[in-house]
């Protein structure tokens, strides 16, 4: 027998998400848990450039829309920066709200899954630190698309 000089085994297993990607997207060679974090990764991103840009389509139709009172505010001597900064207040605040609305039904669904017990065993719960590194991309998404039209 080949393995008559060996009186222990000693093995390391390896958890389901480096063995699941290692099989998936790196063909067996290594673990390829950074390469799905990196497609993870991009994939969010443009996910999340798509509100961007709505939130400025939206900006600038609001701002076509509000062209007379804009026009009032520098006639009465508004200046540009007083401007700029009204629309990204406005857009924070619009921000901040959207946020806590998708928290709060973040809190209202997870609560129906975890009552509902569609997986056994599994507890569903937010994760804080997600939950604010997510708000703080929101509101720096939401002062970039309130500064751009006006600005434009």
């Amino acid at each position: 027998m080949p393995f008559e000089n060996f009186k222990e085994l000693e093995a390391h297993a390896q958890s389901y998400l480096p063995t699941f990607t290692r099989d998936l997207l790196a063909g067996g060679k290594h673990d390829g848990t950074t390469t799905l974090m990196l497609y993870l990764g991009l994939f969010l991103v443009f996910f999340l450039l798509l509100p961007t840009l709505n939130l400025v389509n939206l900006n600038l139709s609001r701002i076509l829309e509000r062209a007379s009172e804009i026009g009032v505010r520098k006639a009465f001597g508004a200046s540009s920066g007083t401007l700029v900064i009204q629309f990204i207040v406005e857009n924070v605040i619009l921000t901040l709200i959207g946020g806590l609305i998708g928290i709060l039904l973040s809190f209202i669904v997870i609560g129906i899954l975890n009552q509902a017990a569609l997986l056994p065993h599994v507890q569903f719960s937010l994760n804080y630190k997600v939950l604010g590194i997510s708000l703080v991309v929101c509101l720096f998404f939401g002062c970039m698309s309130g500064v751009y039209p006006p600005g434009g």
